[in-house]
């Protein structure tokens, strides 16, 4: 009543205390195993729920996801994130190129050379590094 201000509202059995014989109170090991096969059951519950979930959201992904639409001999920027002393970030031009697309090696790295330099070693760069060079 201290904490509350108030009689807190409890269950008979617990404002009163169950009578020492009575079938309603479990025993502790009985009420441990109730409790461990409850939670094994939500547990995996939840667990399926959030496969589900996750894929749910995998398949709206997909519906707009496109891949990027590179073909080797295109030009495109490269996005290289370079902090350089003395200089501030927010007005560094984090994108360099134009490059050339060399080939595709897989779904998601190409290989790349600078276009000013035509004698330099080539690159490989995830996709989603690269953007394509629209001519103005």
């Amino acid at each position: 009543m201290l904490m509350f201000g108030r009689q807190l509202g409890l269950p008979p059995g617990l404002a009163r205390g169950y009578p020492p014989d009575s079938p309603a109170v479990p025993s502790r090991l009985e009420y441990q195993a109730w409790l461990q096969d409850r939670l094994r059951h939500l547990h995996h519950q939840a667990r399926d729920y959030a496969a589900a979930v996750a894929l749910r959201q995998k398949e709206r992904y997909d519906v707009r996801a496109r891949r990027p639409a590179f073909d080797v001999g295109d030009l495109v920027w490269l996005f290289e994130p370079r902090r350089r002393v003395g200089r501030t970030p927010k007005l560094e031009c984090w994108w360099t190129g134009p490059w050339k697309v060399l080939s595709i090696l897989n779904d998601v790295t190409a290989r790349i050379r600078k276009l000013d330099r035509p004698k330099s070693r080539p690159r490989t760069f995830h996709v989603d590094r690269l953007a394509p060079l629209l001519a103005r």
